[in-house]
């Protein structure tokens, strides 16, 4: 079978989660969710994914030097295994309790999908970077949950958010094609019809500016002329780290800053507070 090992998941992290449904059902584990997945599109790319490969791109611009790492919207822990691997002491609010187990097994300290409960037993505790993983789209008000969490960043500390790009060309041309399979996209700026906000390079600016936090620094990611048809790679990031090959790296900020708004498929945004108030 040619999709063996390319796609699903494994027999192990299977049971681990009929484990935590047993847990849910049981009581012993929350049914709660951090919020809502799934949009009220008819097209499940709008979805959050609970189950892919490490984002290589959003890994790498957590800093080095942030010991501690902070995940809000972790879904089956694969990011964050590779932040540990990289030397990260990683904990996790996952969307919920039962893909968080899968998170749990892979080593990261998962905390409650619930923010305030996770933000409690964090305690005193601080994070050098805070990250949120393709999550900050489904929340009802970003900027809300980005002041919530500023509270326990540590001082000098980074917040990175990875958004889904809505300007992509594949998501305009869809709206703008009058066929009835792709017209609730008009809805796609109504959060209350759509249940998901319009994630942009001005959005997303605009949530960390509104937060208290200054974007130091905005990475177009994982070029595409359409949802599967990829550029090459001297285009755009698509998961590859450029610090060794300076030419290339070069490149890929000129083809960033042409093509990203219309072909690049994530936006990852990284910020500072822009003043200690930020931090509570």
């Amino acid at each position: 079978n040619a999709y063996v090992g390319r796609c699903g998941i494994s027999e192990e992290m299977m049971k681990t989660q009929i484990r935590a449904l047993t847990d849910v059902q049981q009581g012993r584990l929350s049914p709660q969710r951090l919020v809502g997945t799934r949009t009220a599109l008819r097209h499940s790319f709008f979805d959050k994914k609970y189950f892919e490969s490490p984002r290589v791109d959003l890994a790498a611009c957590v800093p080095p030097q942030c010991e501690r790492v902070l995940s809000v919207g972790c879904t089956d822990g694969a990011t964050e295994a590779y932040l540990r691997e990289r030397g990260h002491d990683v904990y996790a609010v996952p969307v919920d309790a039962v893909v968080g187990s899968c998170a749990a097994a892979r080593g990261i300290h998962v905390l409650p999908p619930n923010l305030d409960k996770a933000l409690d037993l964090v305690g005193d505790n601080r994070f050098g970077c805070i990250v949120f993983p393709h999550v900050l789209q489904h929340f009802h008000d970003p900027v809300a949950v980005v002041k919530r969490c500023a509270s326990c960043l540590d001082n000098g500390g980074y917040l990175v958010a990875a958004v889904p790009n809505h300007e992509h060309i594949s998501v305009t041309r869809k709206r703008l094609s009058g066929k009835s399979h792709f017209a609730d996209l008009r809805f796609i700026h109504d959060y209350e019809r759509s249940r998901i906000r319009f994630s942009s390079r001005g959005a997303v600016r605009r949530w960390l500016r509104e937060s208290g936090f200054k974007t130091v620094d905005l990475a177009m990611s994982d070029l595409r002329l359409t949802a599967t048809r990829r550029f090459p790679a001297i285009f755009g990031f698509n998961g590859e780290s450029n610090n060794e090959r300076p030419l290339l790296g070069v490149l890929t900020r000129v083809g960033s800053g042409i093509l990203g708004g219309f072909f690049a498929m994530t936006i990852i945004a990284r910020a500072t507070p822009r003043t200690p108030d930020t931090i509570a």
